[in-house]
């Protein structure tokens, strides 16, 4: 009787810890890729052009973590990106018509805040713009 005792409790006991192992979990975006929420179309106001003019951001179908950005900074040539968490950046490049770019933003709800350098020519500046998806 004492054995069987201790088999229940034994058996009562794997099974809680068996319950408490499979509740859920917060999976709102565990399915959902980082750079899923950086993808679209998006409208840009630019502090360095003062210009308003729209972007396409688009799946690097080569890469999981990489993004396309056509007419970016308005030069109708398009950047590659690295998406990491809310986090999207340009790491320095040379695009096809001469401008080096290179720079960052944070995405927060349906924006993002950027901070870039871009060269052309001689000229540089630094320059700030903020993403808003429509």
């Amino acid at each position: 009787m004492k054995n069987k005792t201790y088999f229940l409790i034994y058996c009562l006991l794997i099974i809680s810890v068996i319950l408490t192992s499979c509740s859920p979990e917060d999976d709102s975006n565990s399915n959902e890729p980082d750079r899923d929420k950086f993808l679209g179309e998006w409208v840009v106001n630019d502090q360095c052009s003062k210009a308003t003019y729209k972007v396409q951001i688009s799946a690097d179908p080569n890469n999981s973590i990489q993004v396309l950005i056509s007419n970016f900074l308005l030069t109708d040539e398009t950047a590659t990106a690295i998406v990491a968490g809310s986090t999207i950046t340009v790491q320095s490049q040379t695009l096809p018509n001469g401008w080096t770019v290179s720079g960052s933003g944070v995405y927060s709800t349906n924006k993002i805040d950027w901070s870039y350098d871009y060269s052309y020519q001689g000229v540089s500046e630094e320059c700030t713009a903020t993403f808003t998806n429509p």
